[in-house]
């Protein structure tokens, strides 16, 4: 059952690949890598489309139901290279474009996974009341699940179970909770993303990761309740492959309040199941995104699209940053997706062009003169 809780008892309460340190270990506060709250959908069975023109290379995934989980995602990626002239293609699944709610609507899906951020910092609480403070308006929700950490500095979230909550015109509202589950999961995550999508579908539709990012080797959402599992980018291509299969429509935006995930390689996953991507390429501050900027921003332009909404989050993320005297390390990219196989294709046929450089006398005497080079 619905259960209102108003803002006050909230308030009681490729190309980098490297990730950071613990939090444990980290001197300054930030969202570094762990340990190292309906209408009917259809689903499509689209063929896929193809930009560009086969050694083939399809994405893994991960050891459960290989065959199944397999078969999907060549459906939604599929990179191969011509081994005759290097030319890279890309297939991926064929766009959906069929609005799944209402004009000017929004729902933006929060996974939040606490860990140290909120049990030691606050920083996930500190969040939500910023949704709480935004401009009030029936056309914007925030819907959150809760994890990953073992304690809440608020008197209203549990750490012993998963939550949902909504966030609508500013006010706070729990959902029955729902089994407490390793955010490192793909199946929790795509679990969230089903029940959110099938129960407040919207015109466009946003999804946050927040918490700790480790690039894209070790990925995001390190559960502390569970060793700082976290989810790999095979698995969160799993998740989203598996929601996307009953969506008509693309998701506007997925973004990740986290460090170091504004990688090419997170853009690519991403580029089948949303038209922009929004990222760090480096550390943020614990502070992390403002979402009283972009509840408002959206409040009083519900017709934006994600990349209007893109440079909100970029503007406000930055203030967030200079507030707390770390302006000098901010990077945050916007990616319109819709333009990143052009990218990756032709990073592909530079890379192809360096290695038959590499091959010619001049690299020969590089190697020879300067030996000290292959020591570096």
């Amino acid at each position: 059952m619905k259960k209102r809780l108003i803002a006050a008892a909230a308030a009681a309460a490729v190309m980098l690949t490297s990730g950071c340190g613990a939090p444990a270990q980290t001197a300054a506060p930030g969202k570094t890598a762990a340990e190292a709250p309906k209408a009917e959908t259809t689903t499509t069975a689209a063929p896929a489309e193809t930009t560009a023109a086969p050694a083939e290379i399809d994405g893994g995934d991960d050891d459960s139901g290989a065959e199944a989980v397999g078969e999907k995602f060549t459906k939604s990626l599929k990179m191969s290279v011509d081994s005759s002239t290097g030319r890279m293609n890309i297939s991926r699944a064929a766009g959906r474009n069929t609005s799944m709610g209402e004009k000017d609507t929004w729902s933006i899906f929060i996974y939040l996974c606490g860990t140290d951020l909120e049990s030691e910092q606050g920083s996930a609480t500190d969040d939500i009341l910023q949704m709480l403070e935004a401009q009030a308006s029936d056309n914007v929700r925030f819907i959150i699940q809760t994890g990953g950490t073992a304690e809440w500095q608020n008197k209203v979230m549990s750490a012993s179970e998963a939550e949902r909550y909504i966030v609508e015109d500013s006010d706070l509202f729990r959902l029955d909770p729902v089994p407490l589950k390793n955010m490192g999961s793909s199946d929790n995550l795509a679990d969230f993303l089903e029940w959110g999508v099938e129960n407040y579908p919207a015109e466009k539709m946003g999804v946050v990761f927040w918490d700790h990012g480790g690039g894209s080797i070790s990925g995001v959402c390190f559960d502390e309740l569970n060793e700082s599992d976290s989810l790999s980018l095979q698995e969160i291509n799993t998740a989203f492959s598996k929601v996307y299969e009953k969506m008509t429509d693309k998701f506007e935006f997925i973004g990740f309040d986290c460090c170091l995930m504004g990688t090419i390689e997170t853009a690519n996953i991403l580029a089948s199941y949303a038209r922009y991507f929004f990222g760090s390429e480096e550390i943020e501050p614990g502070s992390g995104w403002d979402y009283t900027s972009i509840g408002n921003f959206l409040a009083e332009n519900p017709g934006a699209n994600g990349g209007e909404l893109g440079r909100t989050v970029a503007d406000s993320f930055y203030a967030e940053c200079e507030s707390v005297g770390q302006e000098s390390g901010c990077t945050f990219s916007i990616i319109d997706l819709g333009k990143l196989d052009d990218l990756v294709i032709a990073f592909n046929d530079c890379a192809k062009e360096l290695y038959e450089a590499a091959q010619s006398d001049m690299a020969g005497i590089v190697r020879q003169d300067r030996p000290d080079l292959l020591h570096l």
